[in-house]
């Protein structure tokens, strides 16, 4: 795990994305709110999320890295 990722601030954004995108993906394929789940549904509302965060995740330290390297080096 990269220090970028232990940091709070970083693991609240890709929080707040990766639900956001799970809700919007979960929505779309016309599964009910969380509370109205079976449980098989659960398991894959929590499936989508962890590939949210891991997407997520990737593009915020690509982005991180993107904007830490010096500009000579680039």
């Amino acid at each position: 795990m990269d220090k970028l990722e232990k940091k709070l601030w970083f693991v609240m954004l890709v929080s707040i994305f990766a639900t956001i995108a799970t809700l919007y993906l979960t929505e779309s394929a016309g599964l009910p709110r969380l509370a109205e789940m079976s449980f098989s549904q659960v398991i894959l509302y929590f499936l989508c999320f962890g590939a949210c965060w891991r997407l997520v995740s990737f593009c915020g330290w690509l982005l991180a890295q993107c904007f830490q390297t010096p500009a000579q080096d680039r």
